[in-house]
């Protein structure tokens, strides 16, 4: 129980875990049950005084506990009183980003995606979905900017070759993107959605015969969009 209870509650760091509390309430129970054992044991004459300072313990909680409730509204106010309280990390940043960028505001992503980045340059996630923003505003330059450094610092991030490669595609950098797309089909053989977007590549570059190909091999591996390729082609 101690060990669980001490790792939860990050009394000895793991990592960049943030604390996580939820994950404490059986610990918590032994605790509990182990100070009410002492509380029932204590001498008559002093079991007044410790039943007082329980109370006063749990109203505390109970304080706390309800002033904080403005913070756990939503994961943008979650992360924007942690952002607060530790302006110099990279995760908080981040992690609000992404609350942001589900919760539809692109500008303010944007922003704390770059703040995560800034203090922590090295975050391929941060590059990487920073990127997703670029290419809905067809910012190439842009998004090329930040899948190059994501690869760099990730040298697997499949998703960010898949991305990059499309990229390329679009402004014809036809052999960057052939690269790409053939080191994510080394490592996924059957991901159809690359094995499509490759043909496409490859008929935009008047290589019709491999993009046949591409489109077959898709449609065997069981991709509707290949047979639908295969019709037009």
């Amino acid at each position: 129980m101690v060990i669980n209870f001490l790792l939860v509650i990050q009394f000895l760091p793991v990592g960049k875990a943030i604390v996580a509390e939820r994950y404490a309430d059986m610990p918590y129970v032994g605790l509990y049950a182990l100070v009410g054992y002492l509380i029932f044991n204590l001498p008559k004459a002093q079991k007044p005084i410790g039943i007082l300072v329980s109370v006063v313990w749990l109203a505390m909680l109970g304080y706390t506990t309800s002033s904080h409730l403005s913070v756990w509204k939503n994961s943008v106010s979650l992360f924007g009183d942690m952002i607060e309280k530790y302006p110099h990390e990279s995760d908080p940043y981040y992690n609000r980003g992404l609350a942001l960028y589900y919760g539809g505001d692109m500008l303010g992503a944007t922003s704390d995606y770059t703040n995560a980045i800034k203090y922590d340059s090295t975050k391929a996630t941060a590059y990487y979905n920073r990127s997703l923003i670029w290419l809905n505003q067809q910012k190439f330059d842009s998004i090329l900017y930040d899948l190059n450094h994501a690869i760099k610092y990730e040298p697997d991030y499949l998703a960010a070759y898949k991305n990059r490669a499309l990229a390329n595609a679009v402004l014809k950098h036809y052999p960057a993107a052939e690269k790409d797309f053939d080191f994510v089909l080394k490592k996924m053989p059957s991901d159809t959605e690359a094995i499509c977007n490759r043909g496409l590549m490859y008929l935009n570059s008047e290589r019709k015969e491999k993009a046949c190909d591409d489109f077959n091999r898709a449609a065997t591996l069981g991709s509707r969009t290949a047979v639908g390729l295969q019709k037009v082609n």
